[in-house]
């Protein structure tokens, strides 16, 4: 019981240090990162979410730009009404371009880690300032 319980802890922290990257809250986001790796949360599913996420977001933003309302995009997306409409308004934040050099710069990070050219807190907190602050210009992973 008490190990669902923290689960969902983590699930829930999961989600607002992903609320908070989108919405470029960088105090935030920055927190919820180093947190969510305190309480053990692997960096390989910090990032896999948040790959999950920019996909979304980039999913958006091209069913938007083709004139499509929130439900059909849900229906095209295969996503959740409630996931849409949250991705709708993060969206707002970010130019189609940024999202796809954010997209390139994950890719990027999680080889760079893997492959021990940088450590992934680092590349975590680098890449959660930098979006914040706005400056996803560079796929170069580890920076």
């Amino acid at each position: 019981m008490v190990e669902l319980l923290v689960q969902d802890t983590q699930e829930q922290n999961l989600f607002a240090f992903i609320d908070d990257v989108s919405l470029r809250r960088g105090g935030s986001a920055l927190a919820g990162v180093r947190a969510l790796l305190e309480e053990g949360q692997s960096f390989s599913y910090i990032l896999f979410m948040l790959v999950r996420q920019v996909r979304i977001l980039l999913g958006v933003a091209e069913l938007v730009q083709q004139g499509m309302r929130a439900d059909a995009i849900a229906r095209t997306l295969g996503q959740k009404p409630f996931v849409v409409r949250k991705a709708l308004e993060q969206v707002r934040g970010f130019r189609r371009e940024e999202l796809t050099v954010l997209h390139d710069r994950l890719l990027a990070i999680d080889h760079a880690i893997k492959t021990g050219r940088v450590q992934a807190e680092v590349a975590l907190e680098l890449l959660v300032l930098d979006v914040c602050m706005g400056q996803t210009d560079s796929v170069d992973g580890a920076r």
